[in-house]
């Protein structure tokens, strides 16, 4: 934290300070010679007596001041469906993530606040965009040579506090701004040859042959802007995907 900070801290607070067990008259506060800070303004009496300043002492160390409080679940479901004979079978699954409360104290002397709906960058404390909750669905059709996949990503919508904790609190131009919602689908099919030994002709080439294709973003969503927190880039890239709609075809041979 630094001497000058620990010094008017316990100047102003004495032993309510919480650096108060830090500074010491004689010795270092560890020292069985060593006497605290019992009221404020005891510091400024000392000098003011004539006394040295070489008589007190600091101990500036480091040390974790900071506090957080976490409350959150996670889900996943994840449910199978048989069909008829020769239709394969239907997978339905999805995985959750509720942030119930995610909040930060920077100092002692500060109150903890809340991060979880909030997107906050630049500050001190949970940075970047923490939804409330968020879900990635799917279902899937197989059979042995088919599969069909579709999925979609969810997280609701936010709130912009730009640096967020103490310094939205205190900051007479910040405000509560709306990021939107984030939806977006994907889709993928494959086919994998399954040709038998005997297979002739040109067929028999295609043996253990998997060909896939499919779209990623569907609907070429972007992420949602929360320019005041993340003014350089106007969104969170590091939560949200930037590349838009996204075709891809794959192919893998097992031997």
């Amino acid at each position: 934290m630094g001497a000058t900070t620990i010094l008017q801290s316990v100047e102003q607070l004495g032993p309510q300070s919480p650096y108060a067990s830090r500074v010491a008259f004689g010795n270092f506060p560890c020292e069985r010679d060593a006497r605290l800070v019992t009221r404020p303004g005891e510091l400024g009496a000392f000098l003011r007596a004539g006394n040295s300043p070489y008589g007190i002492y600091v101990a500036d160390t480091r040390t974790n001041l900071a506090g957080q409080r976490l409350n959150a679940c996670d889900l996943n479901v994840d449910y199978t469906v048989p069909l008829a004979a020769g239709l394969g079978r239907l997978r339905l699954g999805t995985t959750g993530t509720f942030f119930l409360d995610d909040q930060f104290q920077a100092l002692p002397s500060q109150p903890f606040f809340e991060y979880a709906g909030h997107a906050t960058n630049g500050g001190t404390g949970a940075q970047g965009t923490i939804p409330c909750y968020r879900f990635h669905s799917r279902a899937a059709w197989q059979t042995e040579r088919w599969d069909v996949t579709v999925t979609k990503t969810y997280l609701p919508s936010v709130t912009d506090l730009g640096p967020g904790g103490i310094a939205f609190a205190t900051s007479p131009t910040l405000r509560r701004l709306p990021v939107a919602n984030y939806l977006a689908w994907d889709l993928s099919a494959g086919y994998t040859f399954e040709a038998g030994r005997g297979t002739r002709g040109l067929w028999r080439y295609f043996r253990g042959l998997k060909v896939s294709a499919g779209i990623n973003n569907l609907t070429n969503r972007l992420p949602p802007l929360a320019s005041q927190a993340f003014n350089e880039s106007n969104a969170d890239i590091a939560t949200y995907p930037v590349v838009g709609r996204l075709v891809f075809v794959n192919a893998t041979v097992r031997f």
